[in-house]
């Protein structure tokens, strides 16, 4: 569309009455804010302001109304065309309709936020992992769970993985480095017990992976992080105790 100083549509192109649902002599001549969901506090009448003010270009959504009175979301952008000496200011208007994009964008964030809910439920904490091409360890997930069980905020194991993993006793420790490291190579998931050192007592978990390699040489382990059952802890053995033996060893 292009608009006079006072928002008023001079012209329209070819593609305006399907995009819009307006006939162009339902628009021509009227001011450009009839198409706005809410034309005495929508969004096109800031925005030509703007334009208006600064002599700059305005960009952003509006909510719009068709003719047939559905609303749709708008990418608009609104562009002030140099004027010639003494001559008045035009504003060319470019409008792209973005309504199915912003129903899925909804409709994610609703499945995600009802995903984080069920994960915030969940006895235990849901973790992904991942080891750079050099190495690196980096926690990049760990769900609410983890407070429960570590005493530590998922920002926190996050942001310092080693808080984390300095809670692991020593031999659990070398055995998880050691089951990630089998577990990069070959791509088999990882189940193993832990016990974190805790203020008050050893904990007893176990932790269930599945790793997945990256194109840039890295692996992901989307994991869980749960406390053991009482049996499980008979056969790792007390706080006493030492490690339990590798699932791998060779029979005596």
């Amino acid at each position: 569309m292009l608009l006079d100083e006072q928002g008023v549509v001079l012209q329209v192109n070819p593609e305006f009455e399907r995009h819009a649902g307006h006939p162009p002599d339902a628009i021509l001549g009227r001011r450009v804010v009839t198409l706005d969901a809410d034309p005495l506090h929508g969004g096109f009448t800031p925005a030509l302001e703007h334009c208006l003010t600064t002599r700059q270009p305005w960009q952003g959504v509006l909510l719009c109304r068709r003719a047939d009175d559905a609303l749709c979301h708008q990418t608009t952008l609104i562009q002030p065309l140099e004027a010639p000496p003494g001559g008045p200011l035009r504003l060319l208007v470019i409008q792209y309709d973005v309504t199915g994009m912003r129903r899925r964008e909804l409709h994610d964030r609703q499945l995600l936020a009802r995903l984080g809910d069920t994960v915030a439920r969940l006895p235990g904490a849901v973790f992904r992992l991942r080891q750079t091409a050099t190495g690196r360890l980096e926690l990049l997930y760990a769900s609410e769970g983890l407070v429960a069980l570590a005493g530590l905020t998922p920002e926190q194991a996050m942001n310092d993985i080693e808080r984390l993993f300095g809670l692991i006793v020593p031999e659990d420790r070398q055995r998880l480095e050691t089951s990630l490291a089998r577990s990069a190579q070959s791509l088999v998931p990882c189940q193993l017990p832990l016990r974190l050192d805790l203020p008050n007592g050893l904990l007893h978990l176990e932790a269930r992976a599945r790793p997945q390699r990256r194109r840039d040489g890295s692996t992901l382990w989307d994991g869980l992080l749960v406390e053991a059952m009482a049996d499980h802890r008979d056969r790792v053995g007390g706080p006493g105790e030492g490690p339990p033996a590798a699932r791998d060893a060779d029979p005596a």
